[in-house]
């Protein structure tokens, strides 16, 4: 019975996995090139090992260009997800903005203006607030906050909205509340 050869030119090492020996396949692993010896490869290098420059460009803002995408770990909300080395995980998005950028200013959190979460492409971040990025997302609590009506039609204007004390952050709407008392 013979056996399968690692792919890689000059390696005449028996195939582990994926066409690869498995030093070849460790170092695919670790820094994203079958060549690439240990010791030799910057945090920088190994984070963009990982990153697909060519995804998709996001229909409702053309202007940003594609999005380029974590092909590693994400949470398990969507977000990519990368060790540097020195200590806890990183949001991967937010480590390449820190690295080119310098630190985000406190009180502010990045929004993708793509909506992709998986996206590392510092050009499709932008610092806000947390109630704005909130706001532009696609959450019932983002949606219905930039609603300007009730669903009866009336206007959620300063006059005519009201917020229960046990739910201070609830607009409801005061003519649908007067409606629904004298029923």
């Amino acid at each position: 019975m013979t056996h399968r050869i690692c792919t890689v030119d000059g390696c005449t090492k028996k195939h582990k996995g994926h066409g690869l020996c498995e030093m070849h396949l460790v170092r695919v692993r670790a820094h994203g090139d079958a060549q690439q010896v240990r010791g030799f490869v910057s945090v920088e290098q190994r984070f963009m090992a990982k990153v697909d420059k060519d995804g998709p460009t996001p229909a409702h803002r053309l202007d940003l260009g594609p999005c380029w995408l974590w092909t590693a770990g994400l949470t398990s909300a969507g977000y990519g997800q990368f060790r540097d080395g020195e200590g806890s995980p990183h949001g991967a998005h937010r480590w390449l903005y820190v690295h080119l950028h310098g630190t985000v200013t406190p009180g502010l959190e990045l929004d993708h203006l793509c909506f992709v979460r998986r996206c590392v492409n510092p050009a499709h971040l932008e610092p806000v607030t947390k109630t704005e990025n909130i706001r532009r997302g696609d959450s019932p609590t983002a949606v219905n906050g930039r609603r300007d009506t009730c669903v009866a039609g009336h206007p959620l204007t300063v006059d005519n909205t009201y917020s229960r004390k046990d739910r201070p952050r609830r607009r409801e709407c005061r003519r649908c509340r007067r409606e629904a008392k004298r029923l």
